[in-house]
């Protein structure tokens, strides 16, 4: 069975790498909104006992923060996995996509996102963070909260400590039960490395 992937020429300031693009069947197309369309580089994957059970992204670029907000609003998605560094090799792996202080608040396209609180687990961080759709994505003013994972995972290579992902897995299973909602969203510079 042959697959369709997009095309990369279609969307060269959305992909990271030309090459490694979603099949369009599995992609999760946000709703289309004048001028900001409703691609973004990403895939649903099925897990064991539920269908959709993830996404998996690229770490966001600058011109695709907004959509990667957008997508988390739109398929309700409350916690979320970062498998990156903001930097690897000198180079950008992930463009900053939440406010770094406690209590700061930037808006990322039609999202606004508050830090909450950020504790160090470890090798690993979890942030609480609240998002705020505008009234085009959604109830001006409604808000929901997404926990995020952050661990610094390099490219082509494995994490600090085996540990550290075993325990990073548990809290991250533990998480998504409490919200009672799928899919968990999942990040890295380019996801079919991890």
């Amino acid at each position: 069975m042959e697959q369709d992937f997009v095309k990369a020429h279609e969307h060269p300031s959305k992909n990271r790498y030309p090459d490694h693009l979603p099949y369009v069947e599995f992609m999760p197309c946000l709703k289309p909104i004048e001028r900001e369309g409703s691609y973004i580089n990403a895939s649903f994957i099925d897990g064991y006992k539920h269908h959709r059970a993830y996404i998996a992204t690229q770490a966001p670029l600058q011109s695709t923060v907004g959509d990667m907000w957008r997508m988390m609003w739109e398929v309700k998605s409350k916690v979320m996995v970062l498998l990156c560094a903001f930097e690897e090799d000198g180079h950008e792996a992930c463009h900053p996509f939440w406010p770094q202080n406690e209590g700061d608040t930037a808006k990322y396209g039609r999202v606004t996102v508050t830090l909450q609180s950020e504790i160090l687990m470890g090798n690993f961080a979890s942030r609480t963070l609240l998002l705020k759709g505008d009234q085009v994505v959604g109830q001006e003013g409604e808000g929901r909260v997404v926990t995020q994972f952050h661990i610094d995972w390099p490219e082509h290579s494995q994490p600090v400590s085996t540990a550290s992902v075993l325990e990073l897995l548990d809290v991250v299973t533990k998480a998504q039960m409490n919200s009672g909602t799928r899919p968990i969203t999942v990040l890295c510079k380019a996801p079919v490395y991890q």
